[in-house]
């Protein structure tokens, strides 16, 4: 496998990733309906906390328990919980969210860390392309919130057909690359679903893990709190994605692949 020196091409995700919620919206719905304004600080730790519920949840899925969600409506609704908004105004704004969705695509908001973690990636060479689980819409979300200049391609799972963790999504944006799995690396904020479909897929996987959460499960594999700590932790004198922390979940099976 290539060390990083070699320019390992990035692969990343899309929400949680690069984009977020539209947090100065639902600040806006909580102020309208409660009557308080929350901030974008702490709606964002609510989000990473509620990503964090929805993973442990996904990971008790794979063990074989029947654990019926909405991804997206989950992470609202927790949000939403967290900052304690009670849960006949948390039903309140998800009826409004879920209107407003119908229009546009709510995952709007970037970190102010986002576009100087590119900026950096892109200035030291390094290639990059998005894989992400949406609604057919990511590409337009990102070339909206200015990032869609940095990526070579925008894989979205409602255009190809298959989602994360289904190793299927990152194999077509590998053969749409030219790239051996041996090639890339996948940065994601889902362990049982970032993580776990880049390795099923063979490729080396990073999770971001804001609160430190992930790590307190002592869930195995490497992670930094976001997107800015990526170039620093590339440019590691000696980094080798061959090591097996990158890999906490085995490759599907040869025959799986065809």
């Amino acid at each position: 496998m290539p060390k990083v020196d070699e320019k390992v091409y990035l692969l990343l995700d899309a929400g949680g990733t690069l984009v977020f919620p539209d947090f100065p919206f639902f600040a806006h719905l909580v102020n309208e309906i409660t009557g308080r304004i929350p901030s974008v600080a702490e709606l964002h730790r609510a989000f990473l906390h509620a990503t964090h519920s929805l993973d442990v949840l996904l990971g008790r899925a794979l063990a074989g328990e029947p654990v019926p969600y909405d991804a997206d409506y989950f992470i609202y609704r927790e949000m939403l919980r967290r900052i304690t908004v009670p849960p006949e105004a948390i039903e309140q704004i998800l009826r409004e969210v879920e209107e407003i969705n119908l229009t546009r695509n709510i995952w709007t908001f970037t970190g102010n860390w986002v576009v100087p973690a590119l900026k950096e990636l892109a200035a030291a060479g390094y290639r990059m392309s998005v894989v992400s689980n949406s609604d057919g819409r990511v590409e337009a979300v990102l070339k909206n919130a200015g990032l869609r200049d940095f990526f070579d391609l925008v894989i979205d799972s409602a255009v190809e057909g298959f989602a994360k963790p289904d190793p299927r999504l990152f194999r077509r944006a590998l053969s749409r690359l030219g790239l051996a799995p041996t090639q890339a690396l996948y940065v994601g904020d889902f362990y049982h679903i970032d993580v776990l479909g880049a390795n099923r897929a063979q490729v080396a996987a990073l999770q971001l893990d804001g609160e430190g959460l992930a790590e307190a499960e002592g869930w195995p594999g490497r992670r930094v709190p976001n997107l800015s700590a990526l170039p620093g932790l590339l440019a590691e004198s000696g980094l080798d994605l061959d090591d097996p922390s990158w890999h906490p979940f085995p490759p599907d099976p040869p025959e799986a692949i065809l």
